[in-house]
């Protein structure tokens, strides 16, 4: 099988969606409902990685893609958004 046959692996929950690899990334499909409960998981990792001893080691591009984001620390970002920026 070539590299380009290669059908992705799923894991976890996305197993049960039954996912069709050729309509993976379609315009219909970009968008992804997240639940209160993965958005709360989202605000805590994006406290924990942008405290004051982590960040004064990151890298300037890693600075200036983060501020061009525009990233929500309450919510995940959406695809639409994500492009946009």
């Amino acid at each position: 099988m070539t590299e380009k046959n290669k059908v992705p692996v799923y894991t976890g929950e996305i197993v049960s969606q039954q996912i069709d690899p050729s309509q993976e990334y379609t315009a219909a499909s970009q968008e992804i409902s997240f639940s209160a409960e993965q958005h709360a998981i989202w605000a805590d990792l994006f406290t924990g990685i942008h405290q004051p001893h982590f960040m004064e080691h990151v890298c300037r591009e890693y600075l200036d893609g983060f501020d061009l984001l525009q990233l929500d620390p309450g919510r995940i970002p959406t695809v639409g958004h994500l492009n946009r920026q």
